[in-house]
């Protein structure tokens, strides 16, 4: 598995058919690199999933701030576009 120094959460919409799950890759604005590809599985591996959602670096925002083929929107782990929204404040 891949090592990450940046956060990576996963938040569980139980409204969500089918059970799908929402991650977003908080990425550091000094390692854009450490984006992760819509095919790539992160996670605990009984909630391992793909289609993450990569922020650009900034220490606060919202969907806005998502990168990736459907950037300013959140996605699930089927790849579907959720309309879901997310905000964040970090130091």
């Amino acid at each position: 598995m891949r090592s990450l120094s940046n956060v990576l959460v996963v938040v569980i919409l139980c409204g969500l058919a089918q059970g799908q799950s929402i991650g977003i890759n908080f990425n550091s604005g000094r390692d854009l690199g450490a984006q992760l590809s819509s095919d790539e599985v992160a996670g605990h591996p009984d909630v391992a999933q793909d289609n993450w959602n990569n922020t650009n670096g900034f220490a606060s925002g919202n969907e806005a701030n998502l990168l990736g083929a459907n950037a300013g929107a959140l996605v699930d782990s089927s790849g579907d576009v959720t309309g879901a929204t997310v905000t964040w404040a970090a130091n």
